[in-house]
């Protein structure tokens, strides 16, 4: 029998979840002639993350399955007002005309939803809730792909994994492990090439904005790098990496002290250790700011101090967490 979500799921505990979920038999339906579905997924979580009150971290959207780093911010949802939780739900659910066709939210339907207190809390609940983060997620996309097949029935197995992450040494270790299961699977020869990654994302972003070999110059230049990087984040959907301690933040990142260039590193590193039946990086491959057109001088004390430190205690640990040891 299943466990309920109810106990799995304990924000007291952790804000912090790696979600799992697979196609339908575990059959490939998001590859091949079917990688559009990929870009679908990619948009939803895009407008999800909008008007949610949850972040996303981290995402790697395969042919049969997804993984995704969801954060839980409470907060955030209880100090939204009537209005912005109606409007945050239109945007999700559409209101609908008697031909059951999408509308637009108008005054007077976000007026007559906030004189109604418990639609108005019950739909607070939803927004900070993963289960119905999934759902909105899943939903759109088998509804959009049986109507591509001309089908109907289950596009995704019926229940979702969703793994607690309790300390900031997982998180790292979680994420990092999203964000190369493409290279990990072969799908892609280079973890910064992987397609419908977070990783990919955050690149590109930066690459739009800032030289990404600032992030590893040292001295001012990686300072402004930084800062500028920080300004980019926090108008991206994707969660920051950096968790800067300010209550004056709308929103805030992952880990304190975790920028772009440390995280790049902490790929290149993790994508060299050896993992029975995964692909890995041959030592001979340059490293990821050379492969990124950057110059590369050595990694920094941070680099060292997370990876051979917090990294390598987690790696010999036994049992293997389930986080790392999912296929």
């Amino acid at each position: 029998m299943a466990t309920p979500r109810s106990k799995i799921v304990d924000l007291d505990v952790t804000r912090w979840y790696h979600c799992i979920s697979r196609c339908v038999r575990q059959a490939f339906l998001c590859g091949g002639a079917h990688t559009s579905r990929k870009e679908w997924l990619e948009q939803r979580l895009e407008h999800l993350a909008k008007h949610f009150a949850i972040e996303i971290a981290g995402y790697a959207i395969l042919d049969n399955h997804l993984h995704i780093l969801l954060r839980v911010d409470v907060e955030v949802a209880d100090r939204l007002t009537s209005r912005e939780i109606a409007n945050r739900w239109g945007q999700i659910y559409p209101p609908r005309n008697k031909s059951r066709r999408a509308v637009s939210i108008s005054e007077q339907w976000l007026e007559n939803r906030c004189q109604d207190y418990h639609w108005i809390e019950t739909r607070r609940a939803r927004l900070k809730s993963l289960s119905w983060f999934m759902k909105c997620l899943k939903e759109e996309l088998a509804r959009k792909a049986n109507k591509q097949d001309g089908c109907s029935g289950a596009f995704f197995e019926g229940r979702f994994k969703s793994i607690p992450i309790e300390d900031e040494e997982s998180l790292l270790a979680v994420c990092t492990y999203i964000d190369l299961n493409p290279f990990a699977a072969g799908i892609s020869k280079l973890p910064e090439h992987s397609p419908y990654t977070s990783l990919k994302y955050r690149v590109s972003r930066a690459r739009q904005s800032v030289r990404i070999k600032d992030f590893n110059s040292g001295g001012r230049r990686e300072i402004l790098a930084r800062n500028k990087m920080r300004a980019i984040e926090k108008d991206q959907w994707l969660c920051p990496l950096e968790r800067v301690d300010s209550s004056d933040l709308e929103r805030n990142g992952m880990l304190p002290g975790l920028s772009l260039g440390i995280y790049l590193k902490i790929i290149d590193f993790a994508a060299r250790q050896f993992r029975e039946g995964k692909a890995r990086l041959d030592a001979g491959i340059a490293n990821i700011f050379d492969r990124l057109s950057c110059d590369f001088d050595h990694w920094s004390g941070t680099l060292a101090k997370i990876c051979t430190g917090a990294w390598r205690q987690r790696t010999q640990r036994a049992p293997k967490p389930a986080a790392l040891a999912t296929a």
